[in-house]
């Protein structure tokens, strides 16, 4: 449990809900609403994942909850990629750099997984 409330404290600070926290604040000039407002959403939809990732972990295997959470970060990684790079370049250097990107990716996945494997 202290393993997911240090986790939790981790991957909330210094991303975007802080900076809407800031813009709330400032809109609204009353910190401490605004403070236990987006402290008690963001308590809430962590506990709404929580519970989701105790009950999946139940009737789905873990390795299969790993690979299906790398698949979709992979996919937010190229789908961010593609928006930067694809007004800057041609299709064909575009498609080229996400395709090698993705291949790099896999063959890492891959290779980590067999070491992994081979130390068991």
């Amino acid at each position: 449990m202290i393993t997911v409330g240090i986790a939790f404290f981790l991957a909330e600070m210094g991303d975007k809900t802080q900076l809407a926290t800031i813009s709330l604040a400032v809109e609204y000039r009353d910190m401490l609403y605004v403070l236990m407002g987006t402290t008690l959403g963001m308590v809430v939809t962590d506990a709404f994942g929580i519970v989701i990732g105790i009950v999946m972990r139940k009737h789905i295997p873990e390795k299969a909850i790993k690979w299906i959470s790398a698949v979709i970060f992979i996919l937010f990684g190229l789908s961010g990629i593609y928006r930067v790079i694809a007004p800057r370049f041609q299709v064909t250097y575009t498609w080229g750099s996400i395709i090698l990107i993705s291949a790099c990716t896999l063959y890492a996945a891959h290779s980590i997984s067999r070491q992994k494997k081979e130390e068991s």
